[in-house]
């Protein structure tokens, strides 16, 4: 079998493509960031533990509110023992309050700081996985258009070796043009197989994130253009500053920790409660016949006690200071990430800004040569209609087209991407979290 017959076979092979039926998950960004908001596992988790916080804090405050102990015990006496059969009944009661404890105010903001870091956690998986999601967006975007673009060649390719083929059955040319003009066919069908499998794993990333099913594989709607302006990089640091969620979780952690020195620390100083006790028993009837040590004292009565209570441990061979010294050393970890994502904010605005400038000045120039392009490929392919071209210049012209218009996909993404990236580095993602309006 002779390699012309094999490459006309593998020509119609990759030819053959399953007919699917018309896709309507097309779905906007802003549609997504909802759906991942409100679906997604990690999401959700981290809300439930919001939840959860406020139930720390309350088990934080707890023990410097009053505590009130009860208990009741009845039941029925016989015997010579007791006297007279009869039922009986005791209630006792006690009762603490702490009056002086130098951890008392750093445990209420302790409880208040779990909730906030709590919050804080949950504002931070939110901005991470809506940055995800805008990656995996705008790199499925990318690839429909490369898969766009990859078509349209496609269809050039294909005319262009049916057109090799009827001049060599009109005797006008050998088998050789036919052949060059297969080979270029296959190759552009092999990348452009390549995009239809990378796009469909992104999309599949992209339901992943929003919590849908296979059968529901989002599809991004069409990319809207853009409009260039100058960054001011010093506004954007500061603005970064104030709203970055993982800064903000990493300052709520900082505060829990110097809250949780302060209540370990407070182990060095005394601890002073008001305390009382009670005892009461109903209609004061006689428990058990006990001989008086005293003529006329009866050990029948119901009673109250009532006094301040101090501890103070003066040496406690460490333990205080080595659970506050662990304890400044979390906090002190915390500091010094916190320091660093803060030097590196105007690195990363820099470094997104320059990502910008280069795609626009790419997109600039590419935009200008490509009607020049897209009119040197048809005057090329009627050159070769009319046989005063060869296939290499066909190939030559249809690559620079595709270089160009490929190149201004490249740019577009590389511009989108910096922008999502400094959405991320100014911490604009929680802007972006509301779903999009009804219609």
């Amino acid at each position: 079998m002779s390699k012309s017959l094999h490459l006309l076979l593998l020509v119609a092979f990759v030819s053959i493509r399953p007919i699917h039926a018309a896709e309507t998950n097309t779905v906007s960004l802003a549609r997504c960031f909802a759906e991942v908001i409100s679906s997604n596992a990690e999401i959700l988790t981290f809300r439930k533990d919001v939840e959860r916080a406020a139930g720390t804090k309350l088990e934080l405050r707890s023990r410097d509110l009053p505590q009130l102990a009860a208990e009741l015990s009845a039941g029925w006496r016989a015997g010579a023992l007791f006297g007279n059969n009869s039922r009986y009944a005791l209630i006792t009661a006690e009762f603490s309050q702490p009056l002086f404890n130098s951890g008392i105010a750093a445990t209420w903001r302790r409880g208040q700081c779990e909730v906030i870091a709590a919050q804080q956690r949950l504002n931070l998986s939110v901005s991470d996985r809506l940055h995800e999601l805008r990656t995996y967006y705008l790199r499925a975007q990318r690839l429909q258009q490369l898969i766009a673009l990859y078509e349209e060649i496609d269809q050039r390719l294909q005319a262009n070796v049916t057109g090799e083929q009827q001049r060599r059955d009109a005797g006008m040319t050998g088998p050789r043009p036919t052949l060059q003009a297969r080979v270029q066919l296959l190759s552009e069908r092999a990348d452009l197989t390549a995009y239809r499998r990378e796009e469909f794993e992104m999309r599949t990333r992209l339901a992943e994130l929003m919590g849908r099913s296979m059968s529901e594989l989002p599809r991004p709607a069409e990319a809207s253009a853009h409009e260039n302006g100058a960054l001011d990089l010093p506004a954007l640091a500061k603005l970064a500053q104030e709203r970055r969620a993982d800064l903000k979780f990493l300052r709520a952690l900082i505060q829990m920790a110097t809250e949780d020195r302060r209540v370990v620390d407070a182990g060095y100083f005394p601890f002073v409660s008001l305390v009382g006790s009670t005892l009461y028993i109903p209609g004061k009837r006689q428990i058990t016949a006990v001989t008086p040590i005293i003529e006329g004292q009866t050990p029948l009565a119901t009673e109250g006690r009532y006094g301040v209570s101090l501890s103070w441990q003066i040496v406690d061979n460490g333990q205080v200071t080595g659970a506050s010294r662990q304890v400044d050393g979390v906090r002190q970890e915390y500091e010094i990430t916190l320091r660093q994502l803060e030097e590196n904010i105007p690195r990363q605005l820099a470094r997104a800004g320059h990502a910008m400038e280069d795609a626009e000045a790419r997109l600039a120039a590419l935009d200008k040569s490509r009607a020049e392009a897209e009119e040197y490929l048809s005057v090329t392919e009627n050159r070769v209609s009319l046989g005063e071209a060869t296939q290499l210049d066909f190939s030559d012209a249809q690559r620079h087209l595709l270089d160009v218009r490929s190149g201004i996909v490249e740019a577009r993404f590389q511009y989108d991407s910096a922008l999502a990236e400094l959405d991320w580095i100014t911490g604009r993602y929680l802007e972006f979290a509301a779903p999009e309006p009804e219609r």
